[in-house]
């Protein structure tokens, strides 16, 4: 079972057209395990959600409750995706859209308590960079993750938003 404070997240085996996220991303709660559109295990109604997809990393998006909330204990969600498109090719180094997924849905439930799990460990990308210009710049993102357990063994990746950070070089 996933943390209330879990990050949620969709992992694609080629780069994606990171313009595509909005509106081609929805996450539910469900009444029961079965999730069904209409009857008993009905799809209560969209919940707001945050995209954030990275040109960086093109075959990622994670996905953040909006407004600082967490997921509600011991509760069924479903993540629908759909009419995103793959990275075709490049023109002039702009990426050209190829084709759409084909569109796919995935369920999980969340802890049965609503204790927020804590950091384990914090990931950071790039892991390293190296300038070779005056002026240049790269990104970083921190990614903090729980425990691991048997949701996964590498810990749950958590939502960034949840705690306070801080830099140090």
């Amino acid at each position: 079972d996933a943390c209330v404070n879990a990050g949620i997240g969709v992992r694609f085996n080629r780069p994606m057209m990171t313009e595509d996220y909005e509106g081609s991303v929805a996450l539910y709660a469900c009444a029961s395990e079965l999730c069904y559109p209409d009857g008993a295990g009905g799809l209560v109604p969209e919940i707001p959600i945050i995209l954030l997809g990275s040109p960086f990393n093109p075959t990622m998006l994670e996905i953040d409750l909006a407004n600082g909330a967490v997921l509600s204990e011991n509760t069924w969600y479903q993540l629908e995706v759909e009419g995103i498109r793959s990275i075709g090719g490049y023109v002039n180094g702009v990426a050209t859209p190829g084709p759409a997924i084909i569109s796919f849905s995935g369920k999980f439930r969340t802890k049965a308590d609503n204790a927020v799990c804590s950091v384990d460990r914090a990931e950071v990308q790039p892991p390293e960079f190296t300038a070779y210009g005056v002026g240049q710049k790269v990104p970083y993102t921190a990614a903090p993750f729980g425990a691991p357990d048997a949701c996964s063994p590498n810990g749950q990746r958590l939502s960034p938003w949840d705690f306070g950070w801080e830099w140090e070089s």
